[in-house]
């Protein structure tokens, strides 16, 4: 017996994030579509004295259903300057960006 069966690889797109802003060590959640449930990775990209930087965030965990719906959380890194980064959502297909504040911690 062979079964054939058909399916599409998607690009991931960032749907929410909340909060919109965050500080260094706060928890975010994103939802969106085909995130994809491993080997997902977040990145912030910034300048800091002129120099492009980019730090990996840890996640707390990632979750896609059977349609693509997904919803993920990630923790901002320590000793990431204020301002307006880049972050970067990748998984093993692809990778979709958007802007995000970082603020001042506590």
């Amino acid at each position: 017996v062979l079964v054939s069966r058909d399916f599409n690889v998607e690009s991931p797109v960032i749907g929410t994030l909340d909060p919109t802003s965050a500080a260094p060590g706060d928890v975010v959640t994103m939802s969106g579509q085909f995130f994809g449930a491993r080997r997902v990775s977040i990145w912030l990209h910034y300048q800091s004295g002129g120099k492009d930087c980019r730090k990996k965030c840890r996640l707390a965990f990632t979750y896609m259903d059977e349609a693509g719906e997904s919803l993920l959380a990630f923790r901002i890194p320590m000793r990431i300057p204020a301002g307006e980064v880049v972050l970067r959502l990748r998984n093993p297909c692809a990778e979709t960006q958007t802007t995000f504040t970082i603020i001042e911690g506590p």
